[in-house]
């Protein structure tokens, strides 16, 4: 996971005493990509729907998360954000959102893509999720 270039600006103006950082908007999202971004845009997300399985499938925004205590600088989510009955799709990368009334982009990360077909499931468990400071 690499940090949004907007909040690690942020986060070196709060680490130099230039200002203060505000909180996040809680709850964190995770939003599944199709189309990698970079550190200074966003990825194309998933297409919001659902294929041909049972489940709500993607919905637009992501699934909200929630994320150990950082230790050793780093940290990872707590438990699975599980999709079910997902649409056809390819997801190559994943971005942690707050919940902002304008939500803002925090983290983002690519993989190996991954083809679902109509009405696969996805989960992304904390063994596949690290988020560090180096």
């Amino acid at each position: 996971m690499a940090l949004d270039v907007n909040r690690a600006n942020e986060l070196l103006d709060v680490i130099h005493g230039v200002d203060t950082l505000t909180a996040p908007t809680t709850p964190m999202t995770i939003r599944l990509i199709r189309i990698n971004g970079s550190a200074s845009a966003a990825g194309t997300e998933v297409t919001a729907g659902a294929g041909g399985g049972t489940g709500a499938g993607y919905t637009a925004g992501g699934e909200d998360a929630t994320f150990t205590a950082a230790a050793a600088g780093a940290a990872t989510l707590d438990a699975d954000v599980v999709w079910a009955n997902m649409p056809a799709t390819t997801v190559a990368g994943i971005e942690v959102w707050d919940s902002a009334v304008t939500p803002k982009r925090w983290e983002w990360g690519t993989f190996t893509p991954r083809v679902l077909g109509s009405g696969d499931g996805f989960t992304l468990t904390p063994a596949l999720f690290t988020s560090a400071l180096s």
